[in-house]
């Protein structure tokens, strides 16, 4: 399975995450699908993104599920991604 994950923060001011898989499915058809969108807990850090995705795959059973993960070009995400490698 492969994942995307990307912050967002709201007009409001209220930051979230969204988690979403991408998967072929038994029947051969392609799948992309919203799996959390999730509140932050506070600021945009590398360890905290890292904290939530993997608190995220541990909730739906698919930690071991992962082929590749998918970011955009935020300064945390290169510290994201070491810290996710310490914690599987």
């Amino acid at each position: 399975m492969s994942f995307t994950i990307d912050g967002w923060t709201s007009i409001a001011g209220r930051s979230y995450y969204g988690v979403t898989i991408h998967y072929i499915d038994n029947e051969w058809k392609y799948r992309s699908v919203v799996l959390d969108f999730i509140p932050s807990r506070g600021r945009h850090t590398g360890e905290d993104i890292a904290t939530i995705f993997h608190e995220c795959l541990l909730e739906y059973g698919i930690i071991d599920k992962i082929q590749g993960i998918t970011v955009d070009n935020a300064t945390a995400n290169t510290k994201f991604m070491y810290e996710l490698g310490k914690q599987l």
